[in-house]
């Protein structure tokens, strides 16, 4: 299952691309993703926007904390979370460098690209500093908008992010 978290014993040698994988074990079994198409839908998004983001090899023990535990949370939580990934991309631009803390900081870096739909302000502000186990209503046109406007945010501070594919399936089921 898509980004489902393991437990590797991993061979590496000095200066190959190939490593020898010699044990793998689920570290932490999922047990609503795998059976929900919403949340399936979702770890599938995330997946591919992480499969572009996260370039680097070097060991980041913050980054993985909080990938470890937005998706423990996310497979655990039971309802209300049609935010969460919009929660997780705006959150997880604090790991990769790009970190925007509030919706003005967000805002001021479009408006140097001519993005002027300041009126998600707000809803922004709140999506970053909330945790997410405290749900936060959109509409679904406030939830495309925010989705297009972070990933219009990812494009311009990611070289090579391009679009993503999985995009217009989450937008149909939510």
């Amino acid at each position: 299952q898509p980004l489902t978290i393991l437990d590797l014993v991993v061979t590496h040698k000095a200066n190959h691309t190939l490593h020898h994988i010699a044990e793998v074990a689920i570290y932490q079994p999922y047990f609503s993703i795998p059976f929900a198409i919403k949340k399936t839908v979702i770890v599938l998004f995330l997946s591919e926007l992480l499969s572009k983001t996260l370039r680097e090899e070097g060991e980041n023990e913050d980054l993985y904390a909080f990938l470890e535990n937005s998706f423990v949370f996310f497979d655990q939580k039971e309802d209300s979370y049609a935010n969460f990934h919009i929660q997780f991309i705006l959150k997880l631009t604090t790991y990769l460098g790009i970190g925007v803390e509030t919706g003005e900081t967000f805002f001021k870096q479009l408006d140097r690209h001519e993005i002027h739909a300041r009126h998600n302000q707000n809803l922004i502000d709140k999506l970053i500093s909330e945790n997410y186990d405290n749900f936060i209503p959109l509409n679904q046109q406030s939830r495309n908008l925010i989705i297009q406007q972070t990933l219009y945010f990812y494009r311009l501070h990611i070289d090579g992010f391009g679009e993503l594919k999985s995009l217009a399936v989450l937008k149909t089921i939510f």
